[in-house]
């Protein structure tokens, strides 16, 4: 995931893509926006998580953002909420990539990496306001755009490929919430006219939608004589990419015979029947390639971790439960179960890593049917109970715990390569001394490089006020431990209440000097 835009949530009239690289910074006053673009991301892992009847849930068990009517940008002239992602889809030749894009490639070649841009248009059922529904998917990939609009029962009222409309062309869609982000489109059958009453079969397996026409196409460009085997050949090899690389492609199969040779090579990218069969190759893989975006954004979302602002306060003894703890959850109350969880040679690995970085180390001691947390400082033998350490211990923990385990985890998986983890983090420096901060700046450096080594492509964004942190980061370019191209500084701005937000990105110099600064940022104002 390259980017992440959105248009008329909340505040944010219209964010622009915000990059989202190994290190976002989220910064700027109270109510300016940051915690809202922070949000969106455990919005979209609950969204995913749950079955739903639409494509957010807006109340789960990570955020509330309560209803549609209450999340739209006031100002917003249109009913609609956007979301947008930038990412990009490899070759087909890149093994790597078959993990998510599986369906996609067993349908269409991949001519050259396709960088992409999905929008996914909200708004709400008309005669229900609390239900929410996707009006429209809009698809650029390179010059091309795809593009549905949807009713609120389901159906598909447009269908276009740079600007060629096929619905016209007799097609019925319909599309069905099935457990993803993205509305999942189906064609549809319809049954004998002896049937009493109106029924629809979903044709569920990613199926070509005009593979007739298509054949019917090229039929007319080689010679009458071409066998069925050539003709189901030339179609299999036609791919996807920018229009010059599909014009190529296209004049590169040599099966298709010379008068396929002679037709193909007077074509050029504005001759209409080229762009005809270019557009009609790219509609009829339409099913699988929204079904292929929609495994990418679900995987990308069910690999968001995010921790709230307000964590939950230590406790000195923890009841103990026979549950299986997979993460620590977005406030640390499930912390204490979820390290008695862990192996011990895990626990092992967690104190080691903590010591290294902070000088204190996880012990969990069980007292019959409840258990305690203590922190071991230093070379120490003996450890004080959580709830005995302040209030900074209990804040910072649960950070550093799903920080650690992230890598961990990940690590174990069978598809570190493949998958994008994203760690959002709201306000990590509370009631932290400015020495623990630049210590927690630290551990994030270290968790990056450390995911690196292990294949792991590590995203943290955090909101945050800590000038320290700031700071912190500067200071390490500076000293060449981390690189400054892998840090986007992110500033929201409104001057006062119900002004618009104004969304500007900064960064780093490679000496560490924050580019265009703005004088006083974290200064108060002089009274």
């Amino acid at each position: 995931m390259d980017a992440v835009r959105l248009k008329n949530l909340r505040n944010l009239e219209d964010t622009d893509f915000i990059k989202i690289k190994p290190i976002t910074f989220l910064l700027g006053s109270n109510s300016s926006g940051k915690s809202t673009f922070l949000r969106s991301f455990p919005l979209l892992r609950q969204s995913v998580a749950a079955r739903t009847t639409g494509p957010i849930l807006w109340y789960g068990n990570l955020v509330d953002f309560g209803t549609f009517s209450e999340v739209l940008n006031n100002k917003s002239s249109v009913k609609e909420i956007s979301f947008f992602y930038k990412f990009r889809i490899p070759k087909s030749s890149n093994e790597d990539a078959r993990f998510h894009w599986y369906r996609l490639y067993q349908t269409l070649r991949i001519l050259e990496e396709l960088d992409t841009v999905l929008e996914l248009k909200m708004t709400t059922k008309e005669g229900d306001q609390d239900i929410t529904i996707c009006k429209e998917i809009s698809l650029f990939v390179l010059e091309h755009h795809i593009v549905i609009e949807i009713n609120g029962s389901g159906e598909v009222t447009k269908f276009m490929v740079n600007g060629s409309d096929f619905l016209s062309q007799g097609l019925q869609l319909r599309t069905e919430q099935s457990g993803g982000f993205i509305p999942q489109v189906f064609k549809v059958k319809n049954e004998p006219d002896d049937i009493e009453i109106p029924y629809y079969s979903y044709t569920k397996s990613k199926t070509s939608l005009f593979l007739e026409t298509l054949v019917k196409k090229v039929k007319e460009s080689v010679h009458h004589k071409t066998s069925e085997e050539k003709i189901a050949f030339l179609v299999r090899n036609f791919g996807i990419g920018s229009s010059k690389a599909m014009l190529t492609n296209m004049k590169d199969i040599d099966i298709g015979g010379i008068t396929w040779k002679k037709k193909v090579e007077k074509w050029d990218e504005h001759d209409l029947d080229y762009k005809y069969l270019r557009d009609l190759i790219i509609a009829n893989s339409l099913l699988a390639i929204f079904a292929s975006c929609d495994d990418y954004i679900s995987t990308f979302a069910r690999n968001i971790s995010y921790i709230g602002p307000v964590r939950a306060t230590a406790e000195r003894y923890y009841r103990s439960q026979d549950l299986a703890v997979g993460d620590v959850d977005f406030q640390g109350k499930n912390l204490a179960m979820f390290v008695r969880n862990l192996t011990n040679d895990d626990q092992i690995d967690f104190a080691n890593w903590t010591k290294k970085n902070f000088g204190f180390s996880v012990d969990v001691r069980p007292s019959g049917e409840h258990v305690s947390l203590k922190i071991i400082e230093g070379d120490l033998q003996s450890g004080i109970n959580l709830a005995d350490t302040g209030f900074g211990f209990s804040q910072v923990l649960p950070i550093l715990t799903q920080l650690w385990w992230l890598g961990k985890k990940s690590a174990k998986s069978s598809y570190r390569s493949y998958n994008t983890v994203v760690f959002a983090i709201e306000q990590p420096e509370l009631h932290l001394h400015p020495k623990l901060q630049a210590s927690l700046a630290d551990s994030f450096i270290a968790a990056i490089k450390s995911a690196r080594e292990l294949g792991i492509d590590l995203r943290l964004i955090i909101e945050t006020h800590s000038e320290t942190i700031i700071n912190r980061f500067g200071h390490q370019i500076a000293n060449k431990s981390f690189d400054n191209d892998d840090v986007n500084v992110v500033i929201f701005d409104r001057k006062k209440p119900g002004d618009s937000v104004n969304i500007r990105g900064t960064s780093y110099d490679k000496d560490g000097f924050l580019i265009n600064w703005p004088l006083g940022f974290f200064e108060p104002n002089m009274i």
